[in-house]
């Protein structure tokens, strides 16, 4: 009984310290997406069309931070996988959730501007939070299922 109970600890334990590490590297790369984003709308404006570029720019920027942050220290898959493989695995996950992100977020933003509501920058704001609740819970699974994996459950 007591080994049952170490090992349930131990698992509940770290499995909650990998969520803590995954809401903290989301945090961190959704920051990066919001200054990113914001910074290139003070440049270009807020026009739909500049806004979906900047957004497309702002979330390759964090996606490549994340894929740092997400195999070194969130799913700690040092050598796990071949490189290559495990990077293009990485890719189309991410690519379908800047789908996802880009679309929601656009939604949002075309919505609020169809209601003429809030200034361009806070639309957008607003818009990529959408985006960035909306692929939390696929990125997660993605990478830790299908990404992060480990290799002897891959083959």
């Amino acid at each position: 009984m007591a080994l049952a109970k170490t090992i349930a600890s131990r698992t509940y334990g770290s499995r909650l310290a990998e969520y803590a590490r995954f809401g903290f590297t989301g945090a961190l790369n959704t920051g990066t997406d919001f200054v990113v984003l914001n910074s290139l709308l003070s440049i270009t404006g807020g026009s739909h069309g500049a806004y979906l570029a900047c957004k497309a720019v702002s979330f390759a920027i964090a996606v490549v931070q994340s894929y740092f942050l997400n195999k070194y220290w969130v799913f700690q898959a040092k050598g796990e996988g071949k490189n290559m493989e495990e990077t293009a695995r990485f890719f189309a996950v991410s690519v379908a959730g800047l789908v996802f992100n880009i679309v929601g977020s656009s939604i949002v933003f075309g919505l609020l501007g169809a209601l003429n509501v809030f200034d361009f920058r806070v639309r957008a704001n607003i818009g990529a939070l959408v985006g960035t609740l909306l692929v939390l819970a696929w990125n997660y699974t993605g990478y830790k299922f299908f990404v992060f994996k480990k290799l002897a459950t891959l083959k």
